[in-house]
């Protein structure tokens, strides 16, 4: 499975990553993300953006490099822009199987994979809340705490087992 692959690259790393195209609002992160923060790797093949001091787009970056780079982030940032659009589920369940902390915008369906303040961490699209969180997971307990629930929950809950689990009590 994708997790025993790439375990061997879980670190906590010195990169934020925020991935995917669906419905993502990367405006948010150029427009908000402080200049003192670790930088961040924005990971989308489309679109026209500008790099800066902590900034990183990369245009070219799928399959197993980009699981590679997920397993070595800080932490995984899901900015969305519609609030009723349902996406950005596969970039957050991978960020949990790897045990990062999740960080997405508000939106009715993350919901169902996020527990706020507790397996990973659902703002306001607001510079302030960002920064709260950033800070939040800058603690060395909060961070270790948040991403052993991430880990957790992915395995109680979305794992290929846990789903056999499931299935097999139907049956």
């Amino acid at each position: 499975d994708e997790y025993s692959r790439f375990s061997k690259y879980i670190k906590k790393g010195e990169v934020y990553i925020s991935v995917g195209r669906s419905n993502r609002d990367y405006q948010f992160i150029q427009e908000n993300w402080p200049e003192n923060e670790k930088k961040i790797q924005i990971i989308c093949d489309t679109g026209k953006f500008q790099n800066t001091s902590n900034i990183e787009y990369i245009m070219d970056c799928h399959d197993d490099e980009y699981l590679k780079r997920l397993a070595q982030a800080y932490a995984v940032i899901v900015p969305l822009k519609d609030t009723k659009i349902s996406s950005g589920q596969l970039v957050i369940l991978q960020g949990m199987m790897f045990g990062k902390p999740v960080i997405v915008t508000e939106n009715e369906t993350v919901y169902d994979y996020i527990i706020d303040e507790e397996d990973g961490f659902i703002i306001e699209k607001s510079k302030k809340s960002l920064l709260t969180v950033l800070e939040k997971i800058q603690n060395s307990n909060e961070y270790i705490e948040v991403s052993k629930k991430s880990r957790r929950k992915f395995l109680n809950e979305f794992s290929l087992y846990s789903m056999g689990i499931r299935i097999g009590r139907y049956i």
